[in-house]
C-alpha cells in the first residue's frame, strides 16, 4: 500500500534527522549524575562497566538534554522520539525514564537529576551535566 510506504518513509526520515541532530549536538561524551553518556556510540558507563542504549533510550535522554532545566511533557517526547505509526501510552515514557534513572541516578529511588512534575512529565536537572 502506497500510503503505507510512504508513512515508513517519512518516519525513517524523522528518525534520522533526529538521529543526525542528536549527534551533531552531542557528539562528546558528557558526565550526566553518576554516568557517562555517549550518545554518539549509545553508550552509559556507570562504575566502570559500559551498557548499551536503545535508540529510543537516546532519543529520549538527547530530549532532556537539549531541553534541560525545562519541563518535557509524556506527549511532547512520544511526539519527538516515535514514530507515527506507533502507538505507545504516555506511560510508556514512564518506563523509559525509569531505565535511565537507574543508570545515572545516584539513588534512583530519590531521583535527583530526572526530576517528576507530577502530572505533566519529566525535567533534567541542568546542574547534574557536565562535560566529560
Amino acid at each position: 500500500h502506497i500510503k503505507e510506504l510512504l508513512l515508513r518513509v517519512q518516519n525513517a526520515l524523522r528518525r534520522a534527522t533526529l538521529l543526525a541532530h542528536t549527534e551533531s549536538q552531542f557528539d562528546k561524551p558528557l558526565r550526566v549524575g553518576r554516568a557517562l553518556i555517549d550518545l554518539k556510540r549509545m553508550e552509559a558507563t556507570v562504575d566502570g562497566k559500559t551498557t548499551s542504549l536503545t535508540h529510543k533510550e537516546c532519543a529520549v535522554l538527547s530530549l532532556l538534554l537539549e531541553k534541560r532545566g525545562a519541563v518535557l511533557t509524556r506527549d511532547e517526547i512520544l511526539d519527538r522520539a516515535w514514530a507515527q505509526d506507533e502507538f505507545p501510552t504516555p506511560r510508556t515514557i514512564d518506563n523509559f525514564i525509569l531505565r535511565l534513572r537507574k543508570l545515572i541516578e545516584p539513588r534512583p529511588g530519590e531521583p535527583q537529576v530526572i526530576r517528576s512534575v507530577r502530572g505533566v512529565g519529566y525535567q533534567l536537572d541542568e546542574q547534574a551535566v557536565r562535560d566529560a
